[in-house]
This record gives C-alpha cells, sequence and structure tokens, in this order.
C-alpha cells in the first residue's frame, strides 16, 4: 500500500532537511562538504517529486505536471548518481586521483541516463503518465540498467580503493551501491508506481556517508588540536634557549656572592619566566597583553643585570586593554636583543610602544641593533623558526599580523597588529 511508503518518504524528507540544516549551519566551504550538500538538495528534490507525484496520481487535469513530476524523479535519480560518483572520486583524489578515462565515462554515461529520460516524455519508452497514471514503458530495464551499471562501476573502484579510503569510509560509500541497487531490484519485482523505494534507500545511504564523514572529520579536528598543543610546546621549547638559561643562571650564581638581594630578585624573575612559558602550553586562545608585557619585562630585568648599561629599555604604553596569542611579544623583543644591540659592542635600547588605532592595536619593538637586510633568509633556524611561528598564531588566533623593517647598522622594527574585531575587549 502506498500510506507507509508516503510515510517513509516524509521521514526521509524531514531527515534530509535537518542535515541541510547541518551542513549550512557548518559553513563549511570545502569541497567535500559543498558535495554534501548539493546530494541532499538532490535527494531532497527526488523525495519532493515522489510525495508530489502521489498527490496527483489520478487526477487527469494535472497530466503535464506528472509527466514534469516524473521527469524530475527519474532524472534526479541519474544527479545524485553523478554526484555521489564525483564524491567518491573527490575522496580518492585526496591521495591518488581516480583515472580520467574512468571519470569522463561515469559522467558520459549519466548525461546519457538524463537524455534517455528527457527523450521518454515524448516517446514513452520509460514511463507515460496518461491521464496521470503512471505507467512503465517498454524500455524501463534499461533506464534501470544504466544507473545501476554506474553504481556498479563506483561500488568496484571503491573496494579497489579500499585501503586508501579506510574500513569505515569504504563502508560508507558501498551502503550507497548496495541499499539504492537493492530498492531498484525490489522495485522491478514489486512494480508499484508510487512507493519510491530508491528515494527511501537514497537518504539511509546519505545519512550513513554523512554521519561517517563528520565522525572522521571530528577526529581530523581532534588530531589538528593535538597538532597544535605539540606546537605550542616546540614555541615554548624554542624560545626558553639553552644559552639563556645557562647565562641566566651564571648571573644569578655570580650575584649570590656580594649582592644577595639582587640575586633572590633575579631567582624570582628567572621562575615567573619559566612559568610564563609553561603557562603557554595552556593558552589556547588570545590572552591580556598585561600579561604578555609582564613575561616581556622578566625576560628584559634578566638580560639587564646580565648585560649592565649595554642594554637600555624604554616603554611607552598608551594602549593596553587587548587581547594577542600568548608568547608573541617575547620572541620578539629576545630577537631584538639577542640579534640587535647586543651585537654591537657599546650595547643599544630596545623600546616598546602600544597604540590603539581606529581598526585595532599595534604594538611595535624598536632596536637600534646591527639590522640585517629583510631579503636575505636568516641562516639561524631557530629565529626564523619562532618569528614565523608568531607570524601564524597571530594570524591564526586573531587574525592579526606581524610585519618587520629593517636596516643594516641601522636598526630593527617589529610591528604587531592586532584588528578589533579579532581583539575580545
Amino acid at each position: 500500500m502506498p500510506g507507509p511508503a508516503l510515510c517513509a518518504q516524509i521521514y526521509s524528507l524531514i531527515i534530509t532537511f535537518l542535515l541541510l540544516i547541518c551542513t549550512y549551519a557548518d559553513h563549511s566551504t570545502r569541497k567535500p562538504e559543498r558535495l554534501m550538500r548539493m546530494l541532499l538538495l538532490a535527494n531532497a528534490g527526488l523525495l519532493a517529486c515522489y510525495i508530489s507525484s502521489w498527490l496527483l496520481e489520478g487526477n487527469a487535469k494535472y497530466e503535464s505536471l506528472d509527466y514534469i513530476l516524473t521527469f524530475g524523479k527519474c532524472s534526479l535519480g541519474f544527479v545524485l548518481v553523478c554526484l555521489y560518483a564525483d564524491y567518491v572520486f573527490l575522496i580518492a583524489a585526496e591521495q591518488k586521483p581516480a583515472p580520467n578515462w574512468l571519470v569522463r565515462a561515469v559522467r558520459v554515461a549519466c548525461g546519457a541516463g538524463l537524455g534517455l529520460v528527457f527523450l521518454s516524455m515524448f516517446n514513452h519508452m520509460y514511463f507515460s503518465c496518461e491521464n496521470a497514471h503512471y505507467a512503465r514503458g517498454p524500455l524501463y530495464l534499461l533506464n534501470q540498467g544504466i544507473a545501476m551499471l554506474i553504481i556498479a562501476v563506483m561500488a568496484a573502484f571503491t573496494l579497489c580503493r579500499r585501503k586508501q579510503f579506510g574500513r569505515r569510509n569504504t563502508a560508507a560509500i558501498l551502503s550507497y551501491a548496495f541499499l539504492p541497487v537493492l530498492a531498484v531490484c525490489f522495485a522491478i519485482l514489486y512494480p508499484h508506481p508510487l512507493i519510491g523505494q530508491f528515494s527511501v534507500a537514497t537518504t539511509l545511504s546519505i545519512l550513513i556517508i554523512y554521519l561517517t564523514v563528520y565522525v572522521n572529520r571530528g577526529r581530523r579536528l581532534l588530531d589538528e588540536e593535538q597538532e597544535l598543543l605539540y606546537s605550542r610546546v616546540s614555541v615554548m621549547l624554542s624560545q626558553i634557549q639553552p644559552h639563556f638559561l645557562y647565562n641566566a643562571l651564571a648571573t644569578i650564581q655570580e650575584m649570590c656572592h656580594d649582592h644577595a638581594p639582587d640575586a633572590e630578585e633575579a631567582t624570582r624573575e628567572f621562575a615567573e619566566f619559566i612559568r610564563g612559558n609553561l603557562d603557554s602550553l595552556r593558552a589556547d586562545k588570545p590572552i591580556a597583553f598585561e600579561r604578555e608585557l609582564q613575561h616581556t619585562k622578566n625576560y628584559l630585568s634578566l638580560e639587564e643585570k646580565r648585560f649592565g648599561e649595554r642594554l637600555r629599555v624604554e616603554y611607552d604604553l598608551n594602549a593596553t586593554l587587548f587581547r594577542l596569542p600568548a608568547l608573541t611579544l617575547q620572541p620578539i623583543v629576545e630577537n631584538a636583543v639577542r640579534y640587535g644591540v647586543m651585537q654591537r659592542e657599546e650595547g643599544g635600547t630596545v623600546r616598546i610602544e602600544s597604540r590603539e588605532t581606529e581598526n585595532g592595536f599595534t604594538v611595535t619593538v624598536t632596536d637600534d641593533g646591527m639590522g640585517f637586510d629583510v631579503m636575505v633568509p636568516k641562516k639561524d633556524g631557530r629565529t626564523h623558526i619562532g618569528i614565523s611561528n608568531v607570524r601564524d598564531r597571530l594570524a591564526a588566533m586573531c587574525r592579526g599580523t606581524l610585519t618587520i623593517t629593517s636596516t643594516p647598522n641601522v636598526g630593527t622594527v617589529a610591528v604587531i597588529f592586532v584588528p578589533k574585531l579579532g581583539a575580545p575587549q
């Protein structure tokens, strides 16, 4: 009876719309997600055609509309098969693209199937809708055979690439081959014009693929988060340079002989500096500028105790109520000290300024050290990695930028810019 079948199609349409809402709420622009939306839209159209045909069945005055809806049912079936093939080819292309001849052959077959469905509206070789009563044409099985052949080819391709796809993806992709083909076979054996088992089967298959894709995507995001954690560890380790640790401890040891109060202060600053680096591991969001500034001041105070009058530090802070990624300012200041002013025998000055602009906030680090040619890559891998990491984290966490200009034998200027939209107050 068509009643239960109609209910199944309505439930399938509801599920399809819910999945569509989920995909659009995701705001993803990746091609797999776009293809999934197209699959869901085509499936929604297929279900709508089946439901509308049931409502119009036997109403002679809607014969033309019934022909259009029947054409929609048959043609959208091929559209779904084509999108399914594109989806499989896209997943395969992540490691090894499918042969061009196979991609072209599948698309030509889908196009030929669509063309024959269109002709059937006039020569009735697949179907007829006289007086809005659906009837199969003499070549009905050819229509089903073309679709099943394409699906069988894609199933064979999937099995050949099963190691590449993985067990879960392979099972999900094959569900789109097994369930719709099973529905087509059932429709051939039980030729009721209104049941539309194919549309229900495609909905189940798309649901299986959707759930599999998003479970895998969740795992991928977890892996990326783990990689981000490792990246933060690398940043910390790259900034706690062994030479700085040894020099700081040597300075404190020297102070212990005749300058105990200074040694106590240096020990406190050193402990706070190490704690600041460790805290950065847990900072997966931008932190207050004042917190990053204090971490930088601890570093500079230790270096001032070591270098004495050779290192001079100036501050001009006109804006502090904004956020930026942890370990953003300190590595830039360390570069200014280590590769700038300390390269001069007489030392120099490091100046830190902060300003609020119309569009955001700027932090400028200026030194009058040796400078360098920004067009020539640095040979020191640590410095390059540290600055590159700062630039990447600024862009990723708050859409900020880092600009460095330098003139040999004059000095260097590094400007951090944090836009207001990317810097929550």
